[in-house]
């Protein structure tokens, strides 16, 4: 029960997330709840469970989380498991704190054991990375979207020494990222080399699917 209840109440921060309104409305909540088979929460959830009565605030014009660090918590598991949701990073530093303590437990192999992480795939991990990597580079947190895009880049290359060729288009970009990210900070070694591995792969991709990655290279 208590995994079902994180379930819907990250999605109820997920509908937040994409219509930008800390709020949902009563229907749209029962609509989560009917998709996973639940009644109206007063009805299926005690205190032995999960209290959820206590994480959501209910007013007159449908709910909102009780305090915003419980919407940060389900978004941290947002992030996790559906990585193309990540956009604006604005205020969402306890997001990040516990997405970090998410992915340390992933790669530690201990996710399962304390967050209720089941195994997900190398790749999803890897595109989170990346997309994270991506709105700390637009809030200028450079020194951690710098870890956050080595991180991905060392998982794509796993990946595409496993596949050859599926995860080059991801090398590529992950690469153009931090050379533009190592530009602004002024390590244009690094930024050069990036580039220059970055231009390697698109001419390759280019040579081969010209009208897909000719605009990339």
């Amino acid at each position: 029960m208590m995994r079902q209840w994180r379930e819907v109440l990250s999605e109820v921060a997920g509908f937040m997330y994409k219509s930008k309104k800390l709020k949902i409305s009563k229907e749209e909540y029962e609509g989560i709840l009917s998709e996973h088979n639940l009644k109206a929460p007063q009805e299926v959830v005690d205190k032995k469970t999960f209290r959820q009565r206590s994480l959501l605030t209910r007013t007159a014009e449908g709910f909102h989380f009780s305090h915003k660090s419980f919407y940060e918590y389900f978004m941290a598991y947002r992030f996790f498991f559906h990585c193309g949701e990540v956009e604006s990073l604005l205020d969402m530093d306890f997001a990040l704190q516990l997405y970090d303590e998410l992915y340390l437990a992933y790669v530690s192999g201990k996710g399962n054991e304390h967050f209720g992480i089941d195994a997900v795939p190398v790749d999803a991990v890897a595109h989170c990375l990346y997309n994270i990597g991506c709105g700390l580079q637009e809030i200028n947190r450079f020194s951690k979207a710098e870890e956050k895009y080595e991180e991905a880049l060392k998982k794509f290359l796993q990946l595409e020494a496993n596949t050859l060729g599926t995860y080059q288009p991801d090398l590529a970009m992950t690469l153009n990222n931090l050379a533009v990210l190592h530009k602004n900070t002024g390590k244009h070694d690094k930024a050069e080399k990036e580039y220059e591995e970055a231009l390697e792969t698109y001419r390759a991709l280019a040579s081969s699917t010209p009208d897909a990655y000719l605009p990339d290279l």
